[in-house]
């Protein structure tokens, strides 16, 4: 067969390439040492021969050819000889190479030499710089099986260069359900020419190795001279850029969400101090006049004596009510208000067993004002060594708050649907001192969430409630109250129909700033 020729210089090809090269090369194909001795076949070859690519490998490549031929003639028509004996006509050509770490060796391929050349010649180019790049970088054949993989790749997707080297990518980094689409957009380009992708930045799902979706950002380019047409894609993980993105428009919604809380609760707080002002002036002028009745009850008999009482006693208790209440719904707005103001609470020693057994009445009492059938079993079990950790005691009260409303919402709803008479409510809620850490448990027996949605809770705007009764955002402020803003986790476990839990753990130093707070 013909050497190269003079000035050409033979590619400097990777050992894992020249495999690769072996596994996508459509017809039979050797790797010759410069000995002459056959060091590599794969499977094709060993059909030409008429035996296993195994066995090829450590024969003289004179031994593969009827006696008194040779192949040092031009690339074209030639004999070889098979196993058995049998002497067939195929079309040789080699390509000359170096192997990184065994030097000099010639490839020959029976049959087909387009994609060996391909292989080597996006070898050449690539080199070193290609496989040492800081970007995720692959070349993809026609057919979409690749040819180089970088090591930056295999970091970020977690498949090695050597597993790869010759398989379709499809099979590896792209999910499952993208897959047929992937090999249509190739399949296109090779039939039409035209590729739409080319050089625009696509953003896309791949898959790692353990099977873990992310969000990907992918380029692609033709290399220029190929035919059938070789492509280089560049592949960025984006999973933290999304995570800004979406932490982002949390931050503005929640921004949104304060300036409309501090709107209502300057509006509410307006009327609200008329109620609580005028209740306690009623109070005072109900003690007036049984202090002004007092001289003129003695002249009444003794009936209408006990009526004029129990009025007075029954309008005082009222009032009493009236501003007990009013001022549980001042303290309401007041912490409406702290929520508003950015930057406006700062880490103090917080006092987890008092919130959990305010907000718990508190959830309960206002549970009974939305139903007035409701009721439930409650349990507590408040660990009493649990001393006040470092945290932002209005910001775990709203945790708190929304947990334990979610629980009894979903006993209320199991209720509702009467499915089981003996059903009895119930919510406990417990807290326990973990040495370094604390955890605070809500769990309920109400209807439960389906698993598709667990993975989606704690994502804004989700719900499970019906249009109009949830806004999506309680357990997801929840959750980066407990996680983003104290350093803390906060998890669910449920099962539908029996029961739910959600488990907040809190360290006793908490990081957040007054800047968190908000």
């Amino acid at each position: 067969m013909s050497e190269p020729g003079e000035g050409s210089r033979a590619p400097r090809v990777a050992a894992d390439t020249v495999e690769a090269l072996l596994a996508v090369c459509p017809g039979a194909c050797l790797v010759v040492d410069a000995a002459g001795r056959v060091t590599r076949a794969n499977a094709e070859a060993g059909v030409v021969f008429g035996e296993a690519a195994a066995e090829l490998a450590g024969r003289e490549l004179a031994e593969l050819l009827p006696p008194g031929t040779s192949w040092a003639d031009a690339d074209g028509l030639h004999l070889a000889r098979r196993r058995d004996g049998t002497v067939v006509a195929v079309r040789a050509c080699e390509r000359a190479i170096e192997v990184e770490g065994q030097g000099a060796a010639r490839v020959v391929a029976l049959d087909d030499l387009g994609r060996v050349r391909e292989t080597l010649e996006a070898a050449e180019i690539l080199g070193g710089s290609f496989r040492e790049s800081p970007l995720e970088s692959m070349t993809l054949d026609h057919e979409g099986r690749v040819l180089e993989y970088n090591r930056a790749a295999e970091r970020t997707f977690g498949f090695l260069r050597k597993d790869v080297l010759g398989k379709d990518l499809a099979d590896f980094i792209v999910p499952p359900k993208h897959r047929e689409a992937h090999r249509k957009g190739i399949a296109r380009v090779v039939s039409t020419g035209v590729a739409r992708a080319l050089g625009k930045q696509l953003e896309l799902t791949g898959m790692r190795a353990d099977g873990v979706e992310i969000p990907v950002e992918l380029t692609i380019a033709k290399v220029e001279g190929r035919e059938p047409p070789v492509f280089t894609g560049y592949v960025r993980d984006i999973s933290e850029r999304k995570r800004f993105q979406e932490q982002l428009v949390t931050q503005q919604k929640l921004a949104s969400l304060g300036t409309l809380t501090a709107g209502v609760a300057h509006e509410i707080k307006n009327p609200l101090n008329f109620i609580n002002n005028f209740a306690s002036l009623t109070a005072e002028l109900v003690t007036e006049v049984g202090e002004l009745l007092e001289g003129d009850l003695a002249s009444l008999d003794a009936d209408r004596k006990a009526d004029l009482e129990d009025v007075l006693n029954t309008i005082r208790e009222n009032v009493n009510k009236i501003c007990h209440h009013g001022k549980r719904a001042d303290s309401i707005v007041k912490g409406m208000l702290l929520h508003a103001r950015s930057g406006s609470e700062t880490i103090q020693p917080t006092d987890l067993n008092a919130i959990a057994a305010e907000y718990l009445n508190l959830a309960f009492h206002s549970m009974r004002g939305t139903d007035r059938d409701f009721t439930a079993k409650i349990d507590t079990d408040y660990d009493p060594k649990l001393a006040p950790i470092q945290a932002l005691p209005q910001a775990i009260s709203r945790v708190v708050l929304n947990l334990v409303s979610n629980a009894m919402y979903a006993t209320s709803e199991r209720r509702k649907k009467g499915a089981d008479p003996e059903y009895l409510p119930t919510i406990r809620v417990e807290t326990r001192d973990l040495g370094e850490r604390v955890r605070i448990a809500v769990r309920d027996n109400g209807v439960g969430i389906e698993k598709k949605n667990l993975e989606k809770i704690f994502e804004p705007f989700f719900t499970t409630k019906p249009p109009g009764e949830g806004t999506g955002l309680g357990l997801s402020l929840s959750y980066d109250i407990v996680v983003r803003v104290h350093g803390g986790e906060l998890g669910a476990s449920s099962e539908p129909g029996v029961f739910t839990e959600f488990v907040v753990t809190l360290p006793k130093k908490s990081p957040a700033g007054p800047k968190e707070a908000a």
